[in-house]
């Protein structure tokens, strides 16, 4: 088995016996050869093992192959029959995929070992011309294209986008796991916050400094605003509302608190005993924020208030919700609802969150206070 730096793919709209065939003439048309180096031969459409998903062969032009001593593995794959096998339907696929292919969005892959990876890609490049050529509609991913196409598609939230970007960035980037990021601009603080953030926190962060590293002249940045307002939201959701769920809804806990409850603490109700605990969006946990101080007499609003009040870097909860506030009214909302944010705007937000040399950022007053 071949070990694949990474799975060049060249997506093309054909049926899976088709596709199999079409990879067939292309390897034969360049007189690639299969075997091994002491009897190669040329490529014939025979030599594709094909099962119901795949059809695999490994081939290279000749001098190539005896010079390397291994080939490329390309293979043509049904993604529809490997989405069942997979439990995945439809709305599993990559936006950009989604809108090319209504139907038979299968792809051929070539894979190679990592110091082939450029001889990969100018394969896949010439095998999409080709493809292109007799009139197939293909295209190869990239991550600068996908993440176009999820920017500009219109979701009707940008939470949904923001999750089509964070599978972008694991795709692509190859992020599995939680990996360093810088912290040179940083002051000294952000060092020891790191390992306090919720794993949620962590991920968007990721998300937004890879998109920032991989795309710096990006024009539009509301897709990285998103991730950096959503850590401040992740955090205050885990640190404020999380513990007042748990201890109005722990046993022997009295009930007295869902009565009577005040309109404006109708979204914090909902979260409280509602059956699903859906994260509270930034603007409205300001707003929510905002009430329970109106109502600190109140079982739910001074519960809440207990826990605000033990963030002490905060400063006063008044604080609290006007950082929350410009964060939402200058950042989040404008991204949220598909304005062009410049990089400088980005910086700016980052700042806000993250903190600069010299001072530090919301996100180090809320997570250090807890």
């Amino acid at each position: 088995m071949l070990s694949s730096y990474f799975s060049h793919r060249v997506y093309c709209q054909a049926d899976f016996p088709r596709l199999t065939r079409l990879l067939g003439e292309y390897l034969s048309s360049k007189r690639y050869f299969v075997g091994d180096d002491d009897g190669c031969d040329y490529f014939k459409l025979s030599d594709l093992r094909a099962y119901d998903y795949q059809a695999s062969v490994i081939a290279a032009p000749v001098k190539w192959l005896l010079k390397e001593g291994h080939g490329l593995l390309f293979k043509s794959v049904n993604l529809r029959r490997q989405c069942i096998e997979k439990g995945l339907s439809y709305k599993d696929f990559p936006i950009a995929l989604r809108q090319r292919f209504s139907t038979h969005p299968n792809y051929i892959e070539i894979d190679s070992f990592r110091s082939q990876y450029d001889v990969q890609k100018s394969e896949g490049k010439e095998l999409e011309n080709w493809l292109s050529g007799y009139g197939f509609k293909a295209y190869i991913r990239s991550f600068n294209g996908e993440f176009i196409d999820v920017i500009e598609t219109g979701y009707a939230d940008a939470d949904e986008r923001a999750e089509e970007v964070h599978k972008l960035v694991q795709e692509f980037l190859e992020q599995k796991s939680i990996p360093t990021f810088d912290l040179s601009g940083f002051s000294d603080d952000m060092l020891w916050l790191v390992h306090n953030l919720h794993p949620d926190t962590l991920r968007v962060l990721v998300t937004a400094e890879q998109i920032r590293k991989a795309l710096p002249d990006l024009p539009d940045c509301s897709a990285i605003v998103i991730e950096y307002c959503k850590a401040v939201e992740i955090e205050l959701n885990h640190r404020l509302l999380v513990p007042l769920r748990s201890h109005l809804n722990g046993a022997g806990s009295s009930n007295s608190a869902c009565l009577s409850i005040p309109n404006e603490l109708g979204r914090l109700k909902q979260y409280v005993y509602g059956a699903s605990a859906k994260q509270i969006e930034l603007g409205a946990l300001a707003n929510t924020i905002e009430a329970a101080l109106r109502y600190d007499s109140h079982p739910l609003a001074a519960g809440l208030m207990q826990n605000i009040r033990a963030l002490p870097l905060m400063g006063s909860p008044k604080k609290l919700i006007d950082s929350v506030l410009n964060l939402t009214q200058n950042y989040r909302n404008p991204a949220a609802h598909k304005a062009i944010l410049s990089s400088m705007q980005m910086e700016r937000c980052r700042e806000l969150v993250l903190g600069a040399t010299t001072d530090i950022g919301l996100l180090f007053r809320i997570v250090q206070s807890s």
